[in-house]
């Protein structure tokens, strides 16, 4: 008589379907920035979340992040808040790049629970894994000129996701800004690129 599958899979087949996974999600990715590159996730960004629950009901958040960047862009540090009535995180990460892995350590504040990530890298974003007590699960994030994205599935699945889809800030327009446009962005791309070196 043939064996029945098993109704909860062992951690190894979980994991290697949770790493199949994120293996065709890495390659669907275009490859935009030279590997181990995180200056992309830096600067200032806010906009709207939400939080969804097992039965699919959505509650909206508000959402900001901040990034900053070292060694080239091999080294990035980075709060990602969000908050509604009933739920909030503010989850804090340092990140080093190693080619197309990134390491580090994120801490979220409101439930004091801090540990391990491991990512993979593919053009201007990557996903990996939390090991976090409390806050551990996959996540995935991604940075364009104008947005990021930041997705978060907890191992627990209690929410069943969170997502945020936030803008980058811009510069006020300044006086001379407005009198040359085309000189006052040379300057502001001469004064980004000054504070990535």
């Amino acid at each position: 008589m043939p064996a029945r599958p098993a109704i909860f899979p062992p951690p190894v087949a979980r994991a290697a379907r949770i790493g199949g996974a994120l293996a065709l999600w890495l390659a669907g990715c275009a490859v935009s920035a030279r590997a181990g590159d995180l200056s992309f996730f830096s600067g200032s960004f806010r906009g709207p979340g939400y939080v969804q629950d097992d039965s699919g009901a959505r509650k909206n958040l508000d959402c900001r992040a901040t990034g900053e960047t070292a060694k080239d862009g091999a080294v990035l540090s980075q709060d990602i808040a969000c908050e509604s009535e009933s739920y909030k995180f503010d989850l804090r990460g340092q990140y080093v790049a190693d080619g197309a892995e990134a390491r580090g350590f994120w801490r979220e504040a409101t439930r004091g629970s801090s540990g391990a990530v491991a990512a993979q890298i593919v053009g201007q974003g990557f996903a990996g894994a939390s090991e976090a007590k409390g806050f551990a699960g996959r996540f995935k994030l991604h940075a364009g000129p104008r947005k990021l994205l930041f997705t978060f599935w907890p191992e627990d699945g209690k929410p069943a996701r969170v997502h945020a889809a936030l803008a980058r800030q811009r510069l006020a327009a300044t006086p001379a800004a407005r009198e040359n446009p085309r000189q006052a962005h040379g300057r502001r791309a001469s004064a980004g690129l000054k504070m990535l070196n």
